[in-house]
This record gives structure tokens, C-alpha cells and sequence, in this order.
């Protein structure tokens, strides 16, 4: 009997199995959770970079038209979509693509397959 009280008496320290796989189980639920929603991440990132360029592109034909309206020096009017392009200096043309449809209306996309952004340019 001594024996049975013995080992009885000695504390259990960790944890069973039943506690491991309901925390694998937890962990497994939470990662098909949250890997959906981070896979588009990149796309709506790359999205809105162009937004962003197109955006770039438009203030920065608008502020060269009232440089070119207020007789600045130096200020030359753009005809062509790529005119504008140059106005950004740090525009890599190597990454987006700016294009004439039909001036002043100019487009700009990353790449081949990106997101095509149509924007109208101040003339």
C-alpha cells in the first residue's frame, strides 16, 4: 500500500497530450485564418502604389501648368504623356510605364500585367 501512496503523492509537471493537440489544433485554426488574408496583400499594395504615381504625376503636371501660365522661368508646357513622366525626377521608368491614350489623358502601370491607371493631365 505504501507503494500506491508513494506514487501517488509525487506531482505530474507538463503537459498531457490531449492539452498539446488542442493547442495544435488552436495554432492550426489561426493560421487558416490569417494566411488568406494576408496573400493579398501585395497586389493591393502594388495597387496602390500606382494610384499613388498617378497621382505624383498629376500634381506635378498641374504645378508646371501654373508655372508655364505665371511666364516662371525656365518653365516649359508639356505635350506628350512622356513630358510629364519627366517632371518626376525620381519616377523609375524602368518599373512603371506612363503612356499617351489620347493627350492629355496619359496611363501608367507597373509593369505588363499591373493595374492600368488613366489620368488627365492640366492643359
Amino acid at each position: 500500500m505504501r507503494s500506491l501512496k508513494q506514487t501517488s503523492s509525487h506531482n505530474q509537471s507538463g503537459f498531457t497530450l490531449i492539452e498539446l493537440i488542442i493547442v495544435i489544433v488552436i495554432i492550426g485554426i489561426l493560421a487558416a485564418i490569417a494566411v488568406p488574408k494576408f496573400q493579398g496583400l501585395t497586389e493591393e499594395a502594388e495597387n496602390a502604389a500606382t494610384k499613388a504615381v498617378a497621382a505624383n504625376l498629376v500634381s506635378a503636371a498641374a504645378i508646371n501648368y501654373a508655372k508655364v501660365k505665371s511666364g516662371t522661368a525656365g518653365a516649359t508646357a508639356t505635350t506628350t504623356c512622356a513630358e510629364v513622366a519627366a517632371l518626376l525626377t525620381d519616377l523609375d521608368t524602368s518599373v512603371y510605364d506612363v503612356q499617351t491614350t489620347t493627350y492629355p489623358e496619359c496611363t501608367v502601370q507597373k509593369g505588363t500585367s499591373g493595374l492600368k491607371v488613366t489620368f488627365t493631365v492640366p492643359n
